[in-house]
């Protein structure tokens, strides 16, 4: 019992130490840009109120940034939604 410990400790570390030293290092004065785009969508049915919402969004963005010194960067963002929901109620 007490070897299993010693090897999950040992594990444990090894995998800290390879962590740590795998961090990315950003140097100053890089800059940075990026597009972000997503999209979602659901439906929601209410059961026993015979409702159903239907929304979908879309979301488009720029980010960009610049490194002040190593691993800070000060950016912008930039970010347009728009979003949808329809109500639609059953007919009996």
């Amino acid at each position: 019992m007490r070897n299993l410990k010693i090897v999950r400790l040992s594990a444990m570390a090894i995998f800290m130490i390879c962590a740590a030293m795998l961090s990315a290092q950003i140097p100053q004065g890089t800059f940075r840009l990026g597009p972000d785009v997503s999209y979602s969508s659901s439906t929601t049915d209410f059961q026993g109120f015979d409702l159903e919402l239907k929304t979908s969004s879309v979301q488009i963005g720029a980010q960009a940034g610049y490194y002040v010194i190593d691993n800070l960067e000060v950016g912008l963002l930039f970010s347009f939604l728009n979003s949808k929901t329809e109500v639609q109620l059953s007919e009996e």
